[in-house]
This record gives structure tokens, sequence and C-alpha cells, in this order.
């Protein structure tokens, strides 16, 4: 073992995975950790299937100070700019537009190869398909109106 030092982010998704199987993609979360001591986090997800599914906007903006500021759908946008193809039948995005109340932000992934194919459980792969799918999980370079770095995880882009 050896010692470390740093800063860490704990990215735990409470929720129940069956009900977000979903035949549309575009689930995002994206969190941002600005040189000004202030953090963001804005999610975007689509429950449902068959044509049948609604998209929820939600995220927050924590200030240096520790005020805490909830963001719905109309306070935000995410929109992906480039985007990493694995293959003929997947891609993901590797870089976004961000703005939040007028705060312009550009997401750009430090690694464009970061996608991840859960293994492990096959009891639970059988039964929650959402998590037997391969995600892209990887940190992000914030710029634009501020800096700083984030976190960005995506999931039903590619669902084999």
């Amino acid at each position: 073992m050896a010692p470390v030092t740093g800063t860490v982010t704990l990215h735990h998704q409470w929720g129940f995975g069956p009900a977000e199987m979903t035949t549309i993609p575009a689930n995002g979360i994206l969190s941002f950790e600005l040189q000004d001591g202030s953090d963001i986090l804005v999610w975007r997800t689509t429950v449902g299937r068959d044509g049948k599914a609604v998209t929820f906007h939600t995220g927050y903006v924590v200030t240096a100070d520790g005020r805490v500021t909830q963001l719905r759908r109309g306070d935000f946008t995410m929109t992906p700019t480039r985007f990493c193809r694995r293959d003929v039948t997947c891609r993901y995005p590797v870089s976004w537009d961000i703005n939040v109340k007028g705060l312009r932000l550009h997401a750009d992934a430090a690694l464009d190869a970061a996608e991840l194919r859960p293994t492990r459980h096959p009891e639970v792969l059988a039964l929650w398909r959402t998590y037997s799918v391969p995600y892209w999980d990887g940190e992000t370079s914030i710029s634009g109106d501020a800096t700083g770095r984030g976190w960005a995880n995506e999931t039903n882009y590619c669902l084999a």
C-alpha cells in the first residue's frame, strides 16, 4: 500500500435500476468543481420504454460559501459537441457545451476511450439489464466563463 494525497468526489446514484431501463439514449450526469470554489451538477435522464418515455432535468449549484440552488428544466442546457466512436453501433459524447443560468461552460474529456463494461455479479445483470450495458465514465476539464475540473457519467448510449 502507498500513501496518497489529493481530493476526491464521491458519486453515488440512488434509485431503482429497472425503472431506468430505456430504449432511448441520452442519460448524462456532469459534475464540476470550479476554481472559484463553487460546484455544479447537471443531470438529464430518460426513463421509460417503447416510445413512452419522460426526460428529467435536474441539478444543483453550490456556491463557495455553501448556498445551494436546485436546477430544473429550463435552468440549464447540455449539448454534446464531440463524440468518441467505439464502433459503428456506439458513440459517446466526450465534450459538452453547458449553459447554467447564463454561465457558459465547456466540458472536455481527459480521455476519450473511457467506456466501462460491467462483468461481475451475473445474477444482477440477468435481472437488471440497465446494469449490464456499457457506460462512459471519466474526468473532464472545464473551460468557458469559469474553469475547473469535472466528471461525466453517460449511460444508455451504447446498449450492447
